[in-house]
């Protein structure tokens, strides 16, 4: 994975991705899914310092159960920012009344993936 790097960051790093939403924890979330990192370092080849890029290398554990892990975590929905709910095959914002379907146990946390649900909670 070539993403950035906020644990690796500076302070100065840090705030500006923080004020842009960037992804944080990839080291512990890959560790927490059972992967073996065999590298997560800074990426020489990223050309702003308030942007530094990470390389984590991953080896998958092949008996990670990927659902299993998923209703471990907090999952929080890409609109409202409040937690979703696991509903069937699908985590549910009440709030946003979207639900976010998951595809061979990975969940589709985007926005773009989203579904209108206004009536899920009525069938669940």
């Amino acid at each position: 994975l070539l993403e950035p790097a906020y644990e690796l960051a500076s302070e100065k790093a840090r705030a500006r991705m923080e004020k842009h939403g960037y992804v944080r924890n990839l080291y512990r979330t890959a560790k927490f899914l059972n992967y073996e990192v065999l590298t997560w370092e800074l990426y020489d080849g990223a050309n702003n310092p308030l942007n530094p890029t990470g390389l984590m290398i991953i080896k998958k554990n092949q008996d990670a159960n990927i659902q299993k892990n998923n209703d471990k975590m907090n999952f929080s929905c890409p609109v409202t920012h409040k937690p979703l709910k696991l509903v069937g095959n699908a985590y549910y914002s009440e709030e946003s009344m979207l639900a976010y379907p998951i595809l061979n146990g990975v969940p589709l946390l985007m926005k773009e993936y989203a579904v209108v649900a206004t009536k899920m909670p009525r069938y669940f």
